[in-house]
C-alpha cells in the first residue's frame, strides 16, 4: 500500500531546524537574549599616534581573551585637549562584554601583529574607580604597543634626526661637522691637522735627507764623521809606538824633566859652598841698599823737602798744566773765532776756489789759444768763444755743486750722530747745495741755448 508523505511534519521540521539556525546565529553573535550582554564604547586615538590598521570586525581583547569586537572607525574632529580649537582623532566604536567592567579610568590601546595585518583593541586595565564606564561613552586611547608601533616610533625619531631642517637633527649636525669652511667644524680641523702633518712629514722628510746640507741627518752625519776623525787623531795621537805622537813627546818630556832635575840636584851638590857664598853676597847688597841707598831715595821721594827730586817733578808738573791752560784758551779762542767768522771764511775760501777756477781756465784757454792775445776774433769766434764760455760755466757749476754737496757730506760724517733734522748749520748747507744744484741748470739751459744759435 502506497504511504503518502505527510507535509506537515516535513514542514515543522524544516521550521524548526531554521528557527534553531538562527537561534544559534543571534547568540554566537551575540544579540540574543541568550548570549553575552555588550556595551557600546567609543575609543579616540590622535591622529599623530602610529596606528596599526583596525577595521570593523576585528578583535577586542583583555588578558588574552576575547571580549568583543570592533564596530567602526571613524576619522573625526573633535575638541583639542588643550582646549584651543579642534584636533583630527581616530574614533573607535567597539562592543566590550559588559562582564569586564569598565570602569571610568580605564586604559585601552591599539596593537598590532608582529608581521603586519589588522590590529585589534586592548583593554589593559579595566579601572580603578568606583564609577563605571556608560555605554556610549568615549575614553581615549594609549599610545599603540607592539614591534610595529616601536619600529615606527623609530622611524619617526629616525625621520625627525635625518631632517636637514630640524637644527638639533643628527643629519644637519653631521653635515656642520662636515662642511670644511666652518672653524668649529670636525672636516676643518681634520683640514687642519692632514696640513700640518703635510708640513711636519716635509720637514721631517728634508731633515732626513743626507744630501741636503742643512738638513739634520746631514748635520748628523757631519758630526758623527768629525767625532770619528777627532777619535782617529787621539788614537794616533796616543800610540807610544809613533815617536811623533803627542803620548810619546810628552814621556820623552817627562824623561827629560826627570833627568834635568837630577842633573840640578847634583850641580847644587857639586857647587854648595859656590851658592852659599852667593846668598852671602846678596845679603850684603840687600843690607847695603837698605842701609845706604834707600835713604837716599826717600829724601829724593819727599815732596817736602826742597830740592828733592819729587819737588822738582811736582813744579814742572805744574807748569805743564799752567801750558796746557793756556793751550785750550788758545784753542777755545780759535774755537770762537772760526764760529763767529765761519761765513766770511766760507765766503773766502769760495772766492778762492771760484779764482783758482778762473785762473785755471783762463791759462787752459791762453794754453791752447795764445794767438788769442793778439787776433781780432771773427763772428765765429765770438760764437765758439760764448759756447765755450757756456760750457766753462756749466762746468763751473757742476764743480760747485760737487763742492756743496762733498762740504754736506763730509759735514753729515763729522757731526754727532744723533743730528737733527733743524740744525742751522745742515738747512744753510742744503740751501747752498740747492743753489748749485739751481745754477747749474741755468747754466745747462744757457749752454744749450748758446749752442743752438
Amino acid at each position: 500500500m502506497r504511504r503518502e508523505p505527510n507535509f506537515l511534519m516535513l514542514g515543522a521540521t524544516v521550521a524548526i531546524i531554521t528557527l534553531l539556525f538562527f537561534g544559534v546565529l543571534l547568540f554566537l553573535a551575540g544579540a540574543g537574549k541568550w548570549g553575552s550582554s555588550y556595551q557600546k564604547v567609543s575609543i579616540k586615538f590622535s591622529h599623530e599616534m602610529p596606528l596599526p590598521k583596525l577595521t570593523s570586525g576585528s578583535e577586542v581583547s583583555c588578558g588574552g581573551m576575547h571580549v568583543g569586537k570592533i564596530k567602526s572607525v571613524d576619522l573625526k574632529a573633535l575638541p583639542s585637549a588643550n582646549g584651543q580649537g579642534q584636533d583630527l582623532y581616530i574614533v573607535v566604536e567597539a562592543l566590550v562584554d559588559q562582564q569586564v567592567g569598565l570602569r571610568s579610568d580605564c586604559k585601552i590601546r591599539a596593537e598590532g601583529p608582529p608581521l603586519g595585518g589588522a590590529g585589534i583593541l586592548v583593554v589593559v586595565h579595566r579601572g580603578l574607580s568606583a564609577q563605571p564606564l556608560a555605554d556610549g561613552a568615549t575614553v581615549t586611547g594609549l599610545a599603540p604597543a607592539g614591534l610595529n608601533a616601536v619600529v615606527g616610533q623609530i622611524g619617526d625619531q629616525l625621520a625627525g634626526e635625518l631632517d636637514d631642517r630640524n637644527p638639533e637633527g643628527l643629519l644637519h649636525m653631521i653635515k656642520g661637522q662636515l662642511d670644511a669652511s666652518r672653524s668649529a667644524s670636525l672636516m676643518f680641523k681634520i683640514n687642519a691637522i692632514a696640513s700640518d702633518l703635510v708640513v711636519t712629514s716635509g720637514q721631517i722628510k728634508h731633515h732626513l735627507d743626507a744630501t741636503q746640507q742643512g738638513a739634520l741627518l746631514a748635520q748628523l752625519d757631519a758630526t758623527l764623521s768629525d767625532i770619528k776623525t777627532i777619535t782617529g787623531a787621539l788614537r794616533t795621537e796616543s800610540n807610544t809606538q809613533n815617536p811623533d805622537a803627542m803620548l810619546a813627546r810628552l814621556h820623552n818630556i817627562l824623561a827629560a824633566l826627570g833627568s834635568a832635575s837630577s842633573s840640578a840636584a847634583g850641580m847644587l851638590q857639586e857647587n854648595r859652598p859656590a851658592v852659599a857664598s852667593t846668598l852671602t853676597n846678596v845679603q850684603a847688597a840687600t843690607a847695603l841698599i837698605r842701609d845706604g841707598l834707600l835713604p837716599s831715595i826717600l829724601v829724593q821721594l819727599d815732596a817736602g823737602a826742597a830740592g828733592s827730586l819729587m819737588s822738582r817733578i811736582i813744579s814742572a808738573a805744574d807748569k805743564t798744566n799752567d801750558s796746557l791752560d793756556n793751550i785750550q784758551q788758545m784753542s777755545t779762542s780759535a774755537k770762537h773765532l772760526l764760529t763767529v767768522n765761519e761765513e766770511s771764511i766760507e765766503a773766502t775760501i769760495g772766492n778762492l776756489r771760484e779764482t783758482s777756477d778762473h785762473l785755471r781756465a783762463a791759462s787752459r784757454e791762453i794754453r791752447r789759444n795764445p794767438w788769442k792775445l793778439l787776433y781780432q776774433p771773427t763772428r765765429n769766434d765770438v760764437k765758439q768763444a760764448a759756447v765755450a764760455e757756456a760750457a766753462r760755466s756749466f762746468s763751473d757749476a757742476a764743480g760747485k755743486l760737487d763742492a756743496a754737496f762733498a762740504r754736506l757730506e763730509a759735514y753729515a760724517k763729522t757731526a754727532n750722530p744723533a743730528l737733527s733734522a733743524d740744525d742751522p748749520q745742515l738747512k744753510a748747507m742744503q740751501d747752498h747745495l740747492a743753489v748749485a744744484l739751481k745754477n747749474l741748470t741755468e747754466s745747462e739751459k744757457k749752454f744749450w741755448e748758446t749752442f743752438s744759435h
